[in-house]
């Protein structure tokens, strides 16, 4: 059973969540309960699409969602992917991105909003993107620029969080936006 860190240590995925950033560690924590799980994954902020091959790889049973606002960014790789569906030159600051998904008709058991890194538009996710969760799910804003962000964006988030911190992983990288905020939903059924 290979963990993130041994999956992105081995391949070269091209994501800056171990490299640039220190998240690896953080999300092989988080995520390992839901390796051999069947999970709906919704990840904002693509690049390049480092970051959803290593989803892919590392979950076994899981749907794969990627928002990308930038039309540019190479993402036809996934084009032939069953399980991974990428919304490319889509703004995940928008109402109507929002209903396109919850016309889906899922829920998501972890979410990861990567996008802009702007505090308004992570304040945006907790208030809206956090509705599309699953109870007993994770959801993960990363890059938070600066530590004092932090409460007001974890403020934004609904009540039903009973689960949130602020990861501080500046110090690893000596990188001023190294900061992760992570929240767990409560649970009840799904």
């Amino acid at each position: 059973m290979s963990t993130l860190k041994e999956l992105i240590t081995s391949g070269s995925y091209g994501t800056d969540k171990d490299t640039s950033h220190s998240y690896i560690e953080t999300y092989d924590s988080l995520f390992s309960e839901y390796k051999d799980k069947k999970i709906n994954l919704l990840e904002i902020g693509n690049h390049h699409g480092g970051s959803l091959s290593l989803w892919n790889d590392y979950f076994s049973d899981a749907n794969i969602i990627g928002i990308e606002l930038d039309e540019r960014s190479g993402l036809r790789q996934f084009d032939d992917i069953e399980n991974v569906t990428i919304y490319e030159n889509t703004d995940a600051i928008s109402f109507d991105t929002i209903r396109k998904i919850e016309d889906l008709g899922i829920k998501f058991d972890i979410i990861i909003d990567d996008g802009s890194h702007l505090p308004n538009h992570q304040v945006f996710s907790c208030k809206f993107w956090s509705q599309l969760l699953k109870d007993d799910g994770v959801f993960v804003i990363e890059d938070v620029q600066d530590i004092q962000f932090c409460e007001p964006i974890m403020n934004s988030l609904p009540v039903v969080f009973n689960d949130i911190k602020t990861i501080d992983l500046r110090s690893n990288k000596d990188r001023y936006d190294d900061i992760m905020i992570v929240a767990k939903k409560s649970g009840g059924d799904n």
